[in-house]
């Protein structure tokens, strides 16, 4: 379930668990340094997501992008860190997987642009896709990506999970105390988030009660029986 996270909500929040007055411009943590632990603290949270829980938990997103004639690259959305799926939509009705270049695959840059006959295959460079080989004609791919969020003011909002919003503000609480050389609130607070940690990633939390059951050691057989 995505719920939406808000900056200024976990300011104030943060303010009023550690007992000081509101983030502004003259106060011992300003209003931008809590800004800047926002994103450290959501970083450091997507992060434990994706180590814990994997690719599957992500917030993955997907966009349909576009080669270009004699182009090696094509850019990736601006959000998109890792990429889990890479697709050809060949046509309507076929679709191939794009499968990473292994060393042996890779072709020199130069090298001239080729019609795909068969799937192509790609390598990650900053923020792009490397096509072997180089398309010869427009074509159609489809990525799957794990969906990072970034907050750069008081009014950013972002989509996240159940209690994400809460281990944030905890986070941003032992920056601020650790500022404020408050040590036995500071040991409090990680607790804190120690504890809260521990309820996120729990097998629970991550189980689909909705999904598939596998059910083995069973003999399936299928009969009809006149009615």
């Amino acid at each position: 379930m995505s719920v939406t996270i808000s900056v200024t909500n976990i300011l104030r929040n943060v303010a009023q668990l550690i007992g000081v007055p509101p983030f502004a411009v003259n106060t011992n943590v300003t209003q931008t340094q809590a800004v800047a632990w926002c994103q450290q603290s959501l970083e450091s949270l997507q992060a434990l997501n994706a180590q814990k829980l994997g690719a599957d938990h992500h917030h993955i997103s997907s966009m349909t992008l576009k080669t270009q004639p004699g182009v090696n690259f094509i850019s990736l959305p601006p959000d998109a860190i890792e990429v889990f799926d890479v697709l050809w939509a060949k046509d309507a009705d076929s679709a191939y997987r794009v499968p990473p270049a292994e060393a042996p695959f890779v072709i020199p840059l130069t090298a001239n642009p080729q019609p795909w006959k068969m799937p192509p295959k790609f390598r990650i460079e900053g923020f792009s896709l490397v096509l072997f080989p180089t398309p010869a004609e427009v074509y159609t791919l489809c990525v799957w990506y794990g969906q990072h969020f970034g907050v750069s003011a008081p009014g950013s909002i972002v989509q996240g999970r159940l209690d994400w919003q809460q281990w944030i503000e905890l986070d941003v609480a032992t920056k601020c105390l650790t500022r404020k050389r408050r040590a036995a609130d500071l040991e409090e607070m990680k607790q804190k988030r120690e504890m809260l940690a521990l309820q996120l990633f729990a097998p629970g939390r991550s189980r689909m009660r909705a999904g598939p059951v596998r059910i083995q050691d069973v003999e399936s057989r299928w009969y009809w029986e006149d009615v």
